[in-house]
């Protein structure tokens, strides 16, 4: 966590990637220091990080991300399970504070 983060036209990894994000919700997850301490995943790369584990194993990996809505039962349909994945990293962290 003490290198230095890369910022590109002023705008760093969790702007960028909320960015994408939004753009993409399905497709890439947010990147931010909640998601950085419950991963354990450096900035750098960390996009392939996350292709490689959601793609080493597609089905075992999409039934999990197909499960974790079963954790938020009042989540709409039209949310994707990233972006319920990017709450539950959030919510980890910072219940553990």
């Amino acid at each position: 966590m003490s290198e230095t983060r890369p910022v590109w036209d002023g705008l760093g990894p969790t702007t960028t990637s909320k960015l994408l994000a939004a753009k993409r919700p399905r497709l890439l997850p947010i990147w931010d220091s909640f998601v950085e301490q419950a991963t354990g995943l450096d900035t750098i790369g960390y996009w392939w990080k996350f292709q490689y584990v959601l793609a080493d194993d597609q089905r075992l990996v999409s039934d999990w991300l197909y499960e974790l809505r079963s954790l938020a039962p009042n989540m709409p349909d039209s949310i994707p399970e990233l972006r319920i994945l990017d709450v539950l990293l959030w919510m980890s962290v910072e219940e553990s504070r």
